[in-house]
């Protein structure tokens, strides 16, 4: 209902809330706030972002991941898919309609935007930030200033046998994650898919049985993820 909450976590009682502005059409799920020692920030289906202090509610900055990718029907879809991210006093964030950002955590001043939509959380790393693109790509950027460093294709469709030209399924990419030196996707064709950070070239394809329902973690050096089947498989 675009609202965001805070409840205390002893006794689920509501500490606060936050309206927000209602969107038309929106993802399914929705994604999650992020974290500062003081500030919450929450993203909302209109493509708000709402930077709120974590003990009372009251807002500091609000800013928008605005523009679409022209000529693509889906990006009259406002909602944010890129989970807010944050790492060095930097906040990132995007949407499946062909845009993200990066603002300061502090302020919401907008450091850099660029016309590529992010399918999930993006993954800060080394001075680059890694995401898969609402074009279904891989794609590494510069952390400073959003400039392209790579680009890798990811598979869009799953190809029928008969007839030729004929598709049986669209191919969902979850990720990325970055661990043991090499960046992960898990998609839902059945494979686990790495590539060099550096060059982004594919250097590894494992089967994944029954296709990736989720985005993959890591714990321990093990990679985890959870199947169509509702399977758990780890990777090491």
């Amino acid at each position: 209902d675009s609202r965001a909450w805070a409840f205390e976590a002893d006794t689920g009682r509501v500490r606060w809330e936050i309206p927000g502005v209602p969107a038309d059409t929106l993802i399914s799920g929705g994604p999650a706030p992020a974290l500062t020692e003081t500030l919450v920030i929450f993203p909302f289906s209109s493509g708000d972002l709402v930077a709120a202090l974590k003990q009372n509610g009251i807002r500091v900055w609000q800013a928008s991941v605005a523009g679409r990718r022209s000529g693509l029907a889906r990006a009259a879809i406002t909602d944010i898919t890129g989970d807010p991210v944050i790492d060095g006093g930097v906040v990132y964030a995007g949407n499946q309609a062909g845009r993200s950002i990066a603002l300061e955590t502090a302020s919401g001043r907008l450091v850099w935007t660029v016309s590529e939509g992010a399918l999930g959380p993006i993954w800060p790393e080394g001075g680059s930030v890694f995401l898969i693109s609402d074009r279904n790509s891989l794609l590494r950027l510069d952390a400073s200033d959003g400039s392209r460093i790579w680009e890798a294709e990811l598979p869009n469709f799953v190809a029928a046998g008969k007839p030729q030209h004929r598709w049986d399924a669209v191919v969902a990419h979850h990720g990325p994650v970055l661990a043991g030196g090499i960046v992960w996707i898990a998609s839902s064709d059945d494979r686990l898919r790495g590539f060099d950070p550096v060059s982004g070239e594919r250097v590894h394809e494992l089967r994944l049985p029954g296709g990736a329902a989720s985005a993959p973690i890591v714990v321990s050096g093990t990679l985890y993820v959870v199947s169509k089947q509702g399977r758990l498989h780890a990777f090491r």
